[in-house]
């Protein structure tokens, strides 16, 4: 579990909101709906911003 502290476990949270949205209740999935894609979006984000630092740092050491 998360908390204060804690570790983010992001994909966890996606798996939950991408399960709240196939509840049925339009209010709920809608919203979780939602949320998931932004989720989704920026995991995304992140990995792709990790991944240009990994590339400058391996170019940097071909340099060298």
């Amino acid at each position: 579990m998360g908390g204060y502290g804690c570790m983010p476990d992001y994909e966890r949270a996606l798996n939950w909101f991408e399960r709240s949205a196939g509840m049925g209740d339009y209010r709920i999935s809608e919203k979780a709906a939602d949320a998931a894609k932004e989720l989704r979006g920026l995991i995304q984000k992140a990995e792709d911003e990790n991944n240009a630092v990994l590339d400058r740092y391996a170019q940097m050491g071909e340099e060298q």
